[in-house]
């Protein structure tokens, strides 16, 4: 029993150190990434923005030729 309760102990000082130790995290609601990645309105609109940078591809024009 004794044995038991030093394991115990030390399990619970482990925990607490590491819960001390741990780093802040960034509330969700707070965060710039969370709000924008996760806002469809703003997907729709980045995507269309990166679209319309891009080149067009050129339109095929068929030749006379053989065939």
């Amino acid at each position: 029993m004794k044995n038991v309760s030093k394991l115990l102990l030390m399990l619970v000082a482990v925990f607490a150190v590491a819960f001390i130790y741990t780093g802040e995290s960034v509330n969700a609601e707070e965060s710039g990434c969370v709000s924008c990645h996760t806002s469809m309105r703003e997907l729709i609109k980045v995507t269309r923005e990166i679209a319309a940078t891009k080149p067009q591809p050129e339109e095929e024009v068929e030749s006379e030729g053989e065939g």
